[in-house]
């Protein structure tokens, strides 16, 4: 049987519209390689230290997509980017420039982006008192930043502190505060560049609340062009950056690379484009959704907000169900969820080291299951033995098992089913 290339992705989440939009793409990419994604999530079960670093896979990938950059929650140690790059497998990251280990990046433009921002609210609207709201816990956002100040540098306007909000996240809680410190602070500018659609709805919420007309008074624009912000009153000028294409690019890079193809420079720019609306001032508001439009989109959240629900009640029940055994039962966990998994832990190995050891698994009818008392190297977790035969929209998940205050293990879990 011919070997199946093993992918490893180390990502903080799976879900949300860019990191489950990243892994949804990376994911179809595999299928059509004929490839298995092994996603290793960073974001650990309960409290941990400030790095992510465990060798898992680190002998058995043949290549690695990282999306854990210095300004994420848990990035990867140093300790951990120097076992992947020793291993001299094709690494790609995704979202950032990474130097600390040889490797090629596909990053969006966003200093571009924001740049070419700026100067249409200057040469467009006049604009010469610009404000920023942005979070900086995440190089893109840091690099939006830095595309307005040099906007500003080009336009030959000076970069003010007082014009600069720094928000504690990309939600709609961080556009909220830095629109009442705005309101508190006293309003001496007439255009705000949002760092993400969710920040400035939050800003045009509370400013409009307080009688700040949007353009009227301050024209506003966001960055991502999230499918409501062309619905919002009035409708978001936006960034639209090609969060799909982003995760192609990368599997096209990384896939070709470990087929012995060499590839120019080290970074690849994946360009954005502006959404001229309402909110910036241009006057016009794009196209409207349709009644129908809207009934579709209603009905596709009802759907959305079903599996969310049975899928809560079933993990409920699976917890319930697990808590109520002599000792837990891993296996009732994730009665309908996944097909198998395994639940290790770490032992001393006898030769002042430590390993996985299996302690539960589960499968099932006719899977293979993962012996429990096995041993198993971090570096070879989980070893393609252990595992079914996987379909091409089907992974591998690892979580990081953790208590509040020591390392437990690690668990594999696969899934035929993926919703983002």
């Amino acid at each position: 049987m011919k070997k199946r290339l093993r992918i490893n992705v180390l990502i903080p989440y799976m879900d949300g519209e860019y990191y489950g939009t990243i892994f949804t793409e990376l994911l179809k990419e595999a299928g059509r390689r004929d490839a298995i994604l092994f996603a290793i999530q960073t974001q650990p079960s309960a409290g941990f230290a400030d790095f992510f670093d465990y060798r898992i896979g680190t002998d058995t990938a043949d290549g690695w997509i990282l999306l854990t950059n210095p300004n994420t929650s848990y990035p990867a140690s140093p300790e951990l980017l120097e076992a992947i790059g020793a291993t001299g497998k094709p690494v790609v990251t995704i979202g950032y420039r990474e130097a600390r280990i040889p490797c090629h990046s596909v990053i969006i433009d966003n200093r571009n982006a924001i740049r070419e921002v700026v100067r249409h609210l200057v040469r467009e609207h006049g604009h010469r008192q610009i404000a920023f709201v942005g979070a900086q816990d995440h190089i893109d956002l840091v690099e939006r930043f830095e595309g307005y100040r040099e906007a500003l540098e080009e336009s030959g306007l000076p970069l003010l502190d007082h014009l600069v909000y720094r928000v504690h996240d990309s939600l709609r809680q961080g556009g909220i505060n830095a629109a009442r410190q705005m309101l508190a602070r006293g309003i001496d500018f007439t255009a705000v560049v949002a760092s993400t659609d969710l920040n400035a709805d939050g800003l045009i919420e509370t400013l409009q609340a307080a009688g700040i007309r949007i353009p009227g008074d301050i024209a506003v624009v966001g960055f991502d062009d999230l499918p409501s912000s062309a619905e919002n009153e009035p409708p978001l000028a936006s960034v639209h950056q090609p969060i799909a294409e982003l995760a192609r690019t990368a599997a096209d890079v990384l896939f070709r690379r470990i087929d012995g193809e060499d590839w120019p420079g080290d970074v690849t720019l994946v360009r954005t484009r502006f959404v001229p609306r309402a909110s910036c001032g241009c006057g016009h508001a794009g196209p409207r959704p349709s009644a129908k439009a809207m009934v579709r989109k209603l009905a596709e959240a009802r759907t959305l907000n079903r599996y969310l629900i049975d899928s809560y009640y079933q993990l409920t029940h699976n917890v319930v169900s697990a808590s109520r055994e002599a000792y837990f039962d891993f296996s009732k966990m994730f009665q309908g969820i996944c097909r198998w998994g395994c639940l290790v832990l770490w032992e001393d190995d006898g030769l002042g080291g430590r390993q996985l050891i299996v302690r539960q698994s589960f499968c099932r009818k006719g899977d293979p299951a993962p012996p429990v008392g096995t041993g198993i190297p971090i570096e070879r977790f989980p070893p393609a033995e252990w595992m079914p035969e996987i379909g091409d929209d089907e992974f591998v998940r690892i979580q990081l098992v953790r208590s509040d205050s020591e390392d437990v293990g690690s668990f594999s879990s696969w899934s035929g089913r993926w919703a983002n």
